[in-house]
């Protein structure tokens, strides 16, 4: 199939880009470790695989897109744009892949030279394949795989003829259906919004035209859309999990970090408990027996009813999975030069020293002559991924630049950082000026403290993230100065409290600034912060379950068992009891943290029992496809999700929410539209004109149209105006008797 073929070019010439230019994992991974021989517990694909996904995604989908974009206009009409487009681009980046696999064939053939790197790569810890390293593995991959399959199919799939869509998940779904169809069964270029069209395009978009291409290419649209969103989540949360072991040093991290990630923190559980028990004075078997049959979710804070904050969101954000997972890749590709600042700071004895490394040395700036890490090759991936992004998720590439910058700060070879701000800066200005007539359309940064709250004091703000976030807003203030005392004590690296510190970034910019005019949608980058939480607390979690002190008595063979790896040394009696209340203590954070997530995940399924759906053998639809032009705007109904929209064409009027939230002047359309629901005041001349300046081709009668009222409760649509002026061209009885006018004048 053509669209497995797509999906199998994008893995191979990403894996191949990140074999080629990062060609020294394990050296990468011992540059981000806290604990080095953890090394050995982590095998190579566990960054090689997930981000050549989301490389090759992000250059494969660009390329495709910007191709069809260009020839477009020399495209017969008989033939879509993305067939010669896809040809074109998968031959393209088949080559390259398989030039880069040459080449590093080449490279790993080639006669070592001494003190190579290859011979130095040699010297590095090899992944141990044994049972202990292999089963978290296996199991955190089993968990984050079945999570990803429930959570896009069960709110997104096909039965028969229909498409059934989940009523947590429809309203994002209306729009991004929508866009996908626009791809797949329209020609939408130059892109504009399928709900409010003429106007460009205003949101991050190329997530839903790789879902339409995918539906072009033969994949069903349940899974055009929930392949791509299950592989992205499965990178994401690989890598997230994968960078939990590399700071912690326990392998246990990388099965906590997906379930801290699916289970949310918050104390809306505790809540909800109470107003059961004590408000509402029933039993706690009843209580337990009312969250798991409770379809909504418990209020705690504002838009808790929405979801905000649950599962729900990656069932219905479909592409913020795979703006955290390139986000991870950047960070993961720059960490070893915070951790090395820190480490050869610690070598020098003077504070004058210090200061000279930090701000002056050629280090602090420059990369290391022989560096093994070659950090010239290393920018490259970074820089493909900030070139390509912007488009796929806007919020992600922020935070991106947010975290990159702190940690920049507190880097060596600063300098490494710019090309790829330059990048990412240059290429949103220069693709948002073609795609949506100027970056202020896009993003407008406004200074506006305090989220959403009403009342924007720092008590308030702290408030707000405990009742969120639960135990997390205390755990990680108490880790960063636990941190910070240890590491100081022990004379260790300091670059992980530096590292909590950057990935706080986003969060403290979704409460100072406002990029769009839905302050709400600031709520991704508290999200991505949050999941750096998790990441860390799962470290933590981690160290509780698995203290390393041992018995005195068994020194001898546990040191052997562990490879010389350092643990505390205690009597049989007083290491059982420190031992017991460390798992006490950890399974009592644990279950405080996934308390909430477990009776949001109830309300999930209980919630999407009966879903919305559209009907994929619409006679409609099919006639539509077959007799207009793939670029046609109807004015129809201000719907949201309805089976028109599988046809790919635009609505002149869509529901207004989405347009308004990505930033298109909502109130000026809805006046036009009313005015023009009127006959624009009978002027049959008038009317003509202005459907032409509005580009409208098709009216689309049916009951709810003629249904329509205004702000002030009027009917306004004059049926008569267009029965005696306006030609049908079809009529389809079965479908809400609908019957479709053309709006070309009579000649």
């Amino acid at each position: 199939m053509p669209a497995i073929l797509y999906l199998s070019v994008c893995m191979f010439f990403g894996i191949q880009l990140v074999s080629f230019f990062v060609p020294d994992i394990r050296r990468l991974f011992v540059g981000i470790s806290f604990d080095s021989e953890r090394i050995s517990s982590l095998p190579s694909f566990l960054f090689l695989l997930p981000a050549g996904f989301v490389i090759g995604t992000l250059s494969v989908t660009t390329v495709t897109y910007y191709v069809a974009l260009l020839i477009h206009p020399f495209t017969p009409a008989q033939m879509h744009p993305l067939y010669p487009s896809n040809i074109l681009s998968l031959c393209l980046f088949a080559y390259l892949g398989s030039l880069l696999w040459q080449k590093s064939y080449v490279r790993k053939n080639r006669a070592p030279k001494r003190d190579s790197i290859m011979q130095r790569t040699a010297r590095l810890p090899l992944f141990d394949a044994s049972f202990r390293n292999i089963l978290p593995i296996v199991i955190a991959l089993l968990i984050i795989m079945a999570g990803a399959v429930y959570v896009c199919f069960y709110t997104f799939n096909i039965q028969g003829d229909r498409l059934f869509v989940a009523p947590s998940v429809a309203s994002d779904f209306a729009p991004n259906l929508a866009l996908a169809s626009s791809f797949s069964k329209g020609s939408n270029f130059p892109t504009q919004y399928p709900h409010f069209p003429g106007d460009q395009i205003q949101y991050h978009f190329l997530f839903f035209f790789l879902c339409g291409n995918l539906n072009l290419l033969g994949l069903p649209m349940d899974f055009a859309f929930n392949l791509p969103s299950i592989l992205s989540m499965l990178s994401a949360l690989t890598l997230l999990s994968l960078l939990a072991v590399l700071l912690s040093g326990r392998r246990l991290a990388f099965v906590i970090t997906p379930i801290l990630v699916f289970f949310r923190s918050a104390l809306n559980i505790f809540h909800q408990l109470h107003a059961l028990l004590v408000t509402q004075k029933i039993g706690f078997q009843a209580a337990i027996r009312a969250i798991t049959k409770s379809s909504e979710w418990f209020v705690l804070t504002d838009k808790d009813d929405w979801g905000l904050w649950a599962i729900n969101v990656y069932a219905n954000q479909r592409h913020l999975m795979l703006g955290i997972a390139f986000l991870l890749v950047l960070i993961i590709l720059y960490i070893p030069y915070v951790r090395r600042m820190f480490l050869h700071m610690a070598k020098l004895k003077s504070i004058p020293e210090k200061l000279r490394c930090f701000f002056i040395s050629r280090d602090a700036w420059l990369p290391r002559q022989k560096d093994p890490l070659r950090p010239i090759m290393l920018i490259f991936p970074s820089m493909l991924i900030a070139l390509f992004a912007p488009f796929f998720h806007g919020s992600a590439l922020i935070s991106a630049m947010l975290i990159l910058l702190v940690m920049a700060i507190f880097s060596e070879s600063r300098l490494l950082y710019l090309p790829v701000a330059l990048i990412a800066v240059g290429s949103s200005f220069l693709q948002s000026q073609i795609l949506s007539g100027g970056s202020e359309n896009v993003v407008s940064l406004t200074v506006k403290p305090g989220f959403i709250l009403l009342n924007p004091t720092f008590a308030n703000a702290s408030k707000y993230l405990f009742q969120m976030g639960g135990v997390t807003f205390i755990l990680i203030p108490a880790m960063i100065i636990g941190l910070m005392v240890y590491q100081f004590i022990a004379k260790k690296n300091h670059y992980r409290v530096i590292l909590a510190i950057a990935f706080s970034a986003p969060l403290v910019f979704a409460f100072v600034m406002q990029v769009s005019v839905e302050m709400l949608a600031n709520h991704k980058f508290i999200q991505i912060t949050i999941l750096f939480y998790y990441m860390m607390i799962a470290g933590l979690l981690s160290h509780l379950f698995c203290l390393p002190i041992y018995f005195r008595s068994r020194q001898k063979s546990r040191t052997e068992a562990s490879g010389n790896r350092r643990g505390m040394l205690m009597a049989p009696a007083a290491c059982i009891a420190l031992r017991s209340l460390s798992i006490i203590i950890g399974i009592s954070i644990f279950v405080s943290m996934i308390g909430t997530g477990i009776s949001e995940w109830f309300a999930f399924h209980n919630r999407n029992t009966n879903k919305m759906s559209v009907n994929l053998k619409s006679d409609m639809v099919e006639w539509i496809d077959k007799n207009t032009d793939p670029q046609s705007v109807f004015l129809t109904p201000n719907w949201y999700l309805h089976t028109f929209f599988l046809s790919g064409r635009m609505s002149y009027y869509g529901w207004p929410y989405y347009a308004w939230s990505a930033g298109h002047d909502t109130q000026d359309r809805m006046a036009m539209y009313e005015w023009i629901l009127t006959g624009c005041g009978g002027d049959t001349e008038l009317f003509y004109a202005v459907c032409k300046q509005e580009n409208i081709d098709y009216v689309l009668y049916n009951s709810e149209l003629y249904g329509y009222l205004n702000g002030q409760g009027e009917h306004i649509f004059n049926k008569p105006f267009f029965e005696s002026n306006l030609t049908p061209v079809a009529t389809f009885p079965d479908d809400s008797d609908t019957i479709i006018y053309s709006v070309k004048r009579p000649v």
